[in-house]
């Protein structure tokens, strides 16, 4: 996906001060509710482990049915795992709200972009985000060429959309070039500087 991905950085320690603490005096959790169909599976358990906290949320399969409820951020990058046959993985990323959601996936294309999932403003950004991401993957590319043209995927994304959290999500998993990662990180909305990837940034930019 390339969230796990390492980018270089530069000091930029007052920023992140910054950011720190504003999160800390606005982020906190609240209740969301999914319900949800998987396709190909009559009964099993749906997962969701959230990645900004501790925790996971399930929901018993019946029928290809299920609900899960709990409490996310907003919004909050989490796994989507299923648990069938004997066999429990997580197979995709979203960004979930604290909202009704209603989520649809089909066990034949589980990946970030073979879901539907209603009530997440963010998660369809991501998955457009997603969508542009996987057709660069499948060109015909060098390693390099291809990190390059992700990179330039990223910084155009965060340039044209400096008010949407993927902006901080896309360059924070592709750029590289410190310079570029700080001049694109001040572009973006002071929301976005504040959001977890916002913080993200900043706390790597401040560790160089």
């Amino acid at each position: 996906m390339g969230y796990f991905n390492l980018v270089t950085m530069i000091p930029y320690k007052f920023t992140a001060s910054v950011c720190l603490i504003f999160a800390a005096g606005c982020c906190f959790a609240q209740g969301y509710t999914i319900k949800g169909h998987v396709k190909g599976v009559d009964t099993g358990w749906a997962y969701i482990r959230h990645r900004q906290r501790i925790g996971t949320d399930s929901g018993k399969i019946v029928s290809g049915n299920f609900m899960i409820t709990g409490k996310v951020e907003d919004p909050e990058f989490c796994a989507f795992g299923l648990a069938i046959n004997g066999k429990k993985d997580y197979y995709l990323s979203l960004f979930l709200a604290p909202n009704n959601l209603t989520l649809s996936v089909d066990t034949a294309s589980l990946n970030d972009i073979g879901i539907h999932l209603t009530g997440s403003r963010v998660e369809l950004q991501f998955q457009q985000f997603q969508s542009v991401v996987a057709q660069t993957n499948r060109l015909h590319l060098t390693e390099i060429a291809r990190s390059k043209k992700l990179e330039q995927l990223a910084s155009s994304y965060a340039l044209q959309h400096h008010n949407s959290y993927i902006g901080a999500f896309a360059i924070f998993s592709y750029e590289k070039d410190q310079g570029k990662l700080s001049k694109l990180f001040n572009a973006l909305s002071r929301e976005v500087r504040h959001s977890y990837f916002g913080q993200k940034i900043a706390q790597n930019l401040n560790s160089r």
